[in-house]
């Protein structure tokens, strides 16, 4: 096939509209260990912020994961308390817990964190959290 100046034209113009207004493909991240409890969405922290670019350290004798993000730094105690959100103290209802060495959070208390978008899809049940571009999608079973 021959393609003239202006089909190619075309083509790139309707290619671009593919594109989102950055010019580069949206990112989607796919985890598939999240679930529910008592109707509540719990992430599994390490991949979901390492996914969206955090890092993510354990204390094991403060037994609590530290999540730094940009400016913001949030430490979640898995033995029950706090959050603390830049040293300061932020009540939860649920917190953090581990299981079989995975530690899960709820998903509003980490979007709220961060000051995240987020999603929940009642239909596939499946949670989304928005970093700069890169959508993390989260299976729960």
């Amino acid at each position: 096939m021959r393609l003239t100046v202006k089909g190619t034209a075309i083509l790139l113009l309707l290619f671009s509209l593919l594109l989102p207004a950055g010019g580069a493909a949206a990112e989607q991240i796919v985890v598939d260990n999240g679930k529910i409890e008592n109707g509540r969405t719990l992430l599994p922290l390490r991949a979901v912020a390492e996914a969206g670019g955090s890092d993510v350290t354990w204390n094991q004798s403060a037994r609590e994961v530290t999540i730094v993000r940009g400016s913001t730094t949030v430490v979640l105690p898995v033995t029950g308390g706090d959050v603390r959100i830049n040293g300061q103290a932020v009540p939860v209802n649920v917190g953090a817990r581990v299981e079989n060495g995975v530690t899960f959070i709820p998903l509003r208390t980490f979007s709220a964190a961060f000051r995240l978008p987020l999603s929940w899809d009642q239909a596939s049940r499946t949670a989304s959290v928005v970093y700069d571009g890169t959508t993390v999608i989260v299976l729960t079973r």
